[in-house]
């Protein structure tokens, strides 16, 4: 209620849905009860996979592995910043 986005979002992008013809406040609400189920189900599953990831990046071989991977890469990109310049 206080994230002027998700406002924003409701006010512009929701009315598309809704049938004239029906009252609208049952279909508002079901949409709003949709969003917020879809909504918790994917943090629910983000939480899930972050804290299997972090436990996986506690082991030390898949950190240096990450660790090597990411470095190369800004490497690599500042290589061909200082090459462009």
């Amino acid at each position: 209620m206080l994230n002027p986005k998700a406002a924003l979002f409701f006010v512009s992008v929701l009315p598309q849905f809704v049938d004239p013809a029906d009252a609208a406040a049952p279909q508002v609400l079901t949409l709003g009860l949709l969003d917020i189920g879809l909504g918790v189900l994917w943090w629910g599953l983000f939480v899930l996979l972050t804290a299997r990831l972090s436990g996986l990046m506690r082991e030390s071989g898949p950190r240096k592995v990450l660790d090597r991977v990411t470095g190369t890469a800004l490497v690599g990109l500042g290589g061909a910043l200082a090459v462009t310049s």
